[in-house]
């Protein structure tokens, strides 16, 4: 049985490097008036994994269902390759060392992390 992601990919109507590209340039469009986004990966670290991705299904091969879809996370949650602040200025500088565990499984699964997003000093608005 094939996974929603994969049909897409051979319809034509999933390719995961034009949505990584679409929802990078979306957000940058946007995030300075809404400010969604406190953090984002590069662009180039984004598109090699929407790269990867797309040659995993290529190949008839994906990771998972989720393989190629992008995600973001509240800036709460540790991600080793992005700075985590809760956003607080006390944490401005924290670079964790590893992935939440929810973070981690959806990078397993080929996910990929667009960046964090914004939210109420450590959550407690």
């Amino acid at each position: 049985m094939q996974t929603l992601s994969q049909r897409l990919t051979n319809t034509g109507g999933m390719n995961p490097i034009r949505e990584a590209t679409r929802c990078l340039r979306t957000i940058r469009d946007k995030n300075p008036t809404i400010n969604a986004f406190v953090r984002l990966r590069p662009d180039h670290a984004v598109l090699a994994e929407a790269h990867a991705a797309h040659l995993r299904h290529q190949s008839g091969s994906p990771a998972s269902a989720l393989d190629g879809l992008t995600f973001a996370v509240k800036d709460n949650l540790c991600t080793k390759d992005v700075h985590t602040s809760c956003s607080s200025r006390t944490l401005i500088d924290f670079k964790p060392g590893y992935d939440a565990t929810v973070v981690a499984k959806l990078r397993e699964c080929g996910a990929i992390l667009l960046g964090k997003a914004n939210m109420d000093e450590f959550g407690m608005g």
